[in-house]
């Protein structure tokens, strides 16, 4: 897969982007290998409202699994994880075997992230 998007809001190979009032819940990535992201991000997970394009805020996203994950690349955006409030938070990520570059990812740095997810394991 390679992924080139110019909308920096909408970036993410992998990405989940709730909005309308959508509750998002139980999903699975799982054996995907990216070679190439000229504009973008690994991974987009977020709560949003933006009143172009949604009714109302998303609600909440849970229970989201990326496993044998592989990118080798350079040039990509920082991947995100965000809720959008205390109402609207972002549970239960996790990253199982996610390797860049040839190196299996430990923690979130480099990630952008806000005080609104909570329960992210990476294994």
């Amino acid at each position: 897969m390679e992924h080139d998007e110019d909308d920096v809001p909408y970036q993410g190979c992998m990405a989940i982007d709730a909005g309308d009032r959508n509750r998002v819940k139980n999903i699975l990535f799982e054996d995907i290998r990216v070679e190439s992201i000229q504009e973008g991000k690994l991974f987009h997970i977020n709560i949003r409202f933006n009143p172009k394009y949604d009714k109302q805020p998303g609600q909440s996203i849970d229970g989201v699994t990326f496993r044998n994950i592989t990118y080798n690349g350079v040039g990509e955006n920082p991947s995100l994880i965000k809720g959008l409030d205390k109402e609207r938070m972002v549970r239960n990520i996790t990253f199982e075997n996610v390797v860049v570059n040839g190196e299996k990812i430990k923690d979130l740095k480099g990630f952008i992230t806000n005080e609104y997810i909570e329960g992210i394991k990476i294994k």
